[in-house]
């Protein structure tokens, strides 16, 4: 049962300033909290943008982390693909809402879009009830508004904490502009934290020129991990059968290759952004 104060929800509070990395295994967000993050979003099948993580990795985080040094959001999304969802995909997502929040999860990172790219008032409703004291992301769906200031009010009245966006743009270093504005339209009244290819080199010019309460950072603070790969199995004395591989592989010595979060690069990552807010 979640206690009510004067007849709202208590929520847990936003942070001040946040740097927010994506990942989806467990390896990578003991990495990023020793790192310094203070945020992570978790999901899986980044390669697709990101769709909802299993149970069992949104509770183990939440076991192994310390959540009061590091907040941890939870991508909830059915599928790849656009936001706009059926009737039975979007009752899937508001199970998964209930799910993460059983794991322990602090927030929740998601959006619904109608069939003409505006915010789906109602069932964004549905997600802020389902969502209780947890935080809400309104996600870079928000980048396929039609009109990003209605659409910015939208977010802000269901009840959203939190929007994570590039300005609209391909990055967020050429959405600068449009960050700036979006910062400066919220007021306070909701973190625009801005994601899409900030890298530690441009991290700083853009917290700078936009002003953004956080930002958001997966694939540049990545290391590649490969690992030796049995390439043939022998049945005796007489054939030699290709093994059956779990995945793609690369490279003529066929090893396994995957990327995980660098400890190092988030820590390195980190400093430049809050160099950045301490010099503003």
């Amino acid at each position: 049962m979640i206690l009510k104060i004067n007849g709202e929800v208590p929520r847990n509070k936003p942070d001040k300033k946040i740097v927010e990395v994506s990942l989806c295994d467990i390896e990578s967000a003991l990495s990023a909290s020793h790192g310094g993050a203070n945020s992570i979003e978790l999901c899986s099948n980044l390669h697709d943008g990101g769709i909802t993580p299993s149970y069992g990795l949104i509770q183990n985080t939440v076991k192994l982390l310390d959540t009061s040094l590091v907040r941890i959001h939870v991508l909830i999304r059915p599928r790849a693909g656009d936001f706009v969802y059926t009737v039975n995909e979007f009752e899937t997502l508001i199970s998964d809402i209930h799910s993460a929040e059983l794991a322990g999860a602090q927030g929740i990172v998601t959006g619904v879009l109608t069939s003409d790219n505006r915010v789906d008032m109602a069932r964004m409703a549905r997600i802020r009830a389902a969502c209780g004291h947890m935080q809400l992301t309104f996600h870079r769906a928000f980048d396929l508004l039609s009109d990003w200031e209605e659409g910015l009010e939208a977010v802000i009245s269901t009840g959203c904490e939190r929007v994570l966006t590039s300005g609209q743009a391909l990055s967020a270093e050429t959405g600068q502009g449009r960050l700036s504005a979006l910062v400066k339209r919220a007021a306070g009244r909701v973190l625009i934290i801005a994601g899409a290819g900030i890298t530690e080199r441009n991290v700083q010019r853009l917290i700078t020129a936009s002003h953004v309460d956080g930002v958001h950072v997966a694939s540049s603070v990545r290391v590649s991990v490969s690992t030796p790969s049995i390439t043939h199995r022998h049945v005796g004395d007489a054939s030699r059968q290709p093994q059956a591989r779990m995945g793609p592989a690369s490279g003529p010595d066929d090893t396994m290759k995957w990327t995980e979060i660098s400890q190092e690069k988030v820590q390195w990552f980190k400093d430049k952004a809050v160099s950045a807010w301490d010099s503003m």
